[in-house]
């Protein structure tokens, strides 16, 4: 769980970061973003 977060946290930093300059960024940023979004439904499954 602890690895979860901090890998959650560092993919999260990357993507706040590396903001979108270009059509390869964007599109990166909207995977990261739904990677983000996947990560927190994963966790909060976790802890119910």
């Amino acid at each position: 769980m602890n690895n979860l977060n901090k890998f959650h946290d560092s993919i999260w930093k990357y993507a706040k970061t590396h903001n979108n300059t270009t059509l390869g960024e964007t599109t990166l940023n909207l995977t990261l973003e739904k990677l983000h979004t996947e990560i927190i439904n994963v966790m909060e499954q976790l802890q119910n």
